[in-house]
């Protein structure tokens, strides 16, 4: 391999991570026409991309590493956007997800957003994440997992998420199969923080219900950043 490659470390806790993720570079890498060298290990995956054909880095290569950062950054949000908050007034008997995620150009600038309401209706939370380029479906996924692992830390006994994608809620009810390979890491992180919580519901609400989840990810787009507001 040439030194002027395009050259990526990405970091994991599992190996089976890894796969999904070294998985979801070759569904890109084909799509794009275009062939990387992928090395799958037990924490990372490397990634590297140089265009044989004229000897050199082209445009395909930045597009194809620019995409494989952009799903790498938002499937791999840190926690740490969402420190623990005193949650001491609020009944967690039952809380109530709201999320959406949008994408101007699908795929393009993306950003997701949750709202979380406790069982008296009072918000908890609102949060928006900038993703970058995604698709739109990309992004919705990335909204229930971020909101997931913020429910995860209130330790509720029960959630229900609601969110305004019949086929993101068709699919994680397993009504529908994801056969999008782009989409299969962050819906196997979504089936896996689900696994956490006591009890949880995912239902389809129309978009004029969604309409502070859908708010915040519009701030977020317009200002390019994340929004945090805790209540």
């Amino acid at each position: 391999m040439p030194s002027s490659e395009i050259k990526r470390k990405y970091d994991f806790a599992t190996y089976d991570q890894c796969v999904e993720f070294a998985n979801f570079v070759m569904t890109l890498a084909k799509k794009l026409n275009h062939h990387p060298e992928v090395i799958v290990s037990y924490g990372s995956v490397e990634v590297s991309s140089y265009s044989h054909d004229v000897g050199a880095v082209t445009d395909r290569d930045e597009e194809l590493i620019s995409q494989i950062d952009s799903f790498y950054s938002a499937s791999h949000t840190s926690d740490s956007k969402h420190p623990q908050e005193d949650v001491s007034g609020f009944n967690l008997d039952l809380i109530k997800i709201y999320t959406d995620g949008g994408s101007r150009g699908n795929p393009g600038p993306s950003a997701s957003g949750f709202v979380i309401y406790d069982a008296d209706d009072r918000t908890i939370v609102r949060s928006a994440s900038y993703i970058g380029v995604t698709t739109n479906n990309q992004a919705e996924y990335i909204s229930i997992r971020n909101a997931l692992q913020y429910a995860c830390k209130l330790s509720p006994k029960e959630v229900h998420a609601f969110m305004d994608s019949q086929l993101v809620i068709n699919q994680l009810n397993g009504i529908y199969k994801v056969k999008n390979q782009d989409l299969w890491p962050i819906y196997k992180a979504v089936k896996d923080l689900s696994a956490k919580l006591p009890k949880i519901t995912f239902s389809y609400v129309p978009r004029e219900n969604n309409k502070v989840a859908d708010a915040l990810v519009n701030e977020s787009l317009d200002k390019s950043s994340d929004v945090l507001y805790n209540e």
